[in-house]
């Protein structure tokens, strides 16, 4: 399951990076909202889940910073996942690449409480962006839709 987790990540990431990745599920982003290379994304954003799996969840934080290189942003991410009755907490550093057609979070697990060898890395792709939510899907061991909402007094 993980070596198919990682290979599932690997191919995600080279579509991003190479521009030919598409929303899922005719998700698109809409002509009001600001385009993704145009809304600054960095600062405190939460995030949670829908439902996914056997009524697992997942909530929590991630701080986005600019680094030198333009449309790569460095980032940190706590997560807290329920899942039949057994609960993760992650702390993990990742890597936001910015595509005209969104944003790919690409994460490493750095600690976990729980049981630490069932958790795999919690990647995102999101495909609706502006400046107070971003809207994808969670890519980890589970396919879940996922909303980000901008920290109260977080954007530069």
């Amino acid at each position: 399951m993980q070596a198919s987790k990682l290979s599932a990540t690997a191919a995600i990431a080279l579509s991003v990076l190479l521009g030919a990745a598409a929303p899922r599920d005719g998700a698109t982003l809409h002509p009001a909202q600001a385009t993704p290379t145009t809304v600054d994304i960095t600062g405190s954003w939460s995030f949670q889940t829908e439902p996914y799996g056997l009524d697992c969840r997942m909530n929590g934080t991630m701080t986005i910073s600019a680094s030198r290189v333009e449309g790569v942003y460095s980032c940190a991410l706590l997560a807290e996942e329920t899942c039949g009755g057994e609960t993760w907490n992650a702390r993990q550093s990742c890597m936001v690449v910015r595509r005209s057609t969104g944003l790919f979070i690409s994460s490493r697990v750095e600690e976990v409480e729980g049981n630490p060898g069932a958790y795999l890395p919690d990647d995102f792709l999101l495909t609706s962006i502006s400046n107070q939510q971003m809207r994808g899907e969670l890519r980890s061991a589970a396919i879940a839709p996922v909303i980000f909402i901008r920290a109260v007094g977080a954007i530069s």
